[in-house]
């Protein structure tokens, strides 16, 4: 036989063995490339104070509530990796939000969600009839919608943060509290760290914002920079001096991105505590 023709059936017998290792080194590359890990999902649910649409708006480079809790529950230890969603609506309340179809467009289809984080409470005090009988309901509705939809999701109720004032906040409280216990959830109080934040300086944790055409006109040269559609918005104190004594000007009750950092902090904390002592 040829060297030739002996060479060619060396080859041809190498073949299989070349292509399966071919094969094998693929499989590996494309478990690495493409087998992402499975991120922990979490959806925040609740009105502005949860979406924080202002701070967006005003400082939009200023890390948001979702991505500070995401920070947060990373460096907690929470792996392989976290993803939060924030769902959060200016003006919402529970009611609203299935009434509206809002739930079903918006919510129903987002697929696996490992925790669910709902804020409600402000807006329902002023919005819905008969308060404290048909809030409490509304929450018992959503509650068993989301378990509905996301079968297999630790759902968490959280405490409203300071809005209301002391009584009326502790009104909304009180009743989530109710429904936790009732339905057998755990809650989140965002209402301490928060309240203990702002007892180290005077509204630290808010945005200022104050209609435009009630700036006085001697004033109007400092608060020119910061206006935004009509109104004089700044996320911090750094106007207080020249324009505090205006009749308003600290009733804003939205939180400012410290104000968030606050509640990303408290919530990435709570999160993280209940995450790792669930069994794996």
């Amino acid at each position: 036989m040829s060297q030739s023709r002996r060479a060619f059936i060396l080859n041809e017998a190498l073949l299989p063995t070349v292509a399966g290792l071919f094969g094998f080194l693929y499989f590996l590359y494309a478990v690495v490339v493409f087998e992402k890990p499975i991120p922990t999902r979490v959806l925040l649910l609740g009105d502005s104070t949860t979406i924080g649409n202002v701070c967006r708006e005003v400082d939009p480079h200023a890390p948001q509530y979702e991505q500070i809790l995401t920070q947060v529950l990373e460096a907690e230890g929470i792996k392989p990796s976290v993803e939060v969603i924030n769902k959060g609506h200016d003006g919402d309340s529970i009611s609203v939000l299935l009434s509206s179809g809002r739930y079903a467009k918006e919510i129903a289809r987002l697929g696996k969600m490992d925790y669910i984080v709902i804020r409600y409470g402000i807006n329902d005090l002023d919005k819905r009839q008969d308060f404290d009988a048909n809030f409490p309901l509304d929450y018992h509705l959503l509650i068993k919608r989301l378990r509905e939809d996301f079968p297999g999701a630790q759902i968490i109720l959280s405490l409203v943060t300071p809005f209301h004032g002391p009584e009326n906040d502790e009104r909304i409280n009180a009743l989530i509290r109710q429904v936790s216990k009732a339905e057998d959830l755990p809650v989140f109080d965002a209402y301490s760290p928060f309240q203990n934040e702002l007892a180290t300086g005077k509204l630290s944790l808010y945005y200022r914002s104050y209609p435009w055409n009630l700036i006085p006109e001697k004033k109007r040269a400092v608060a020119a920079p910061f206006v935004h559609g009509r109104k004089v918005t700044v996320m911090d104190g750094r106007l207080d001096l020249q324009l505090g004594d205006l009749p308003g000007w600290f009733d804003e009750r939205h939180p400012n991105p410290t104000g968030y950092h606050v509640l990303g902090l408290a919530t990435g904390k709570f999160l993280s505590n209940l995450m790792l002592s669930q069994p794996k």
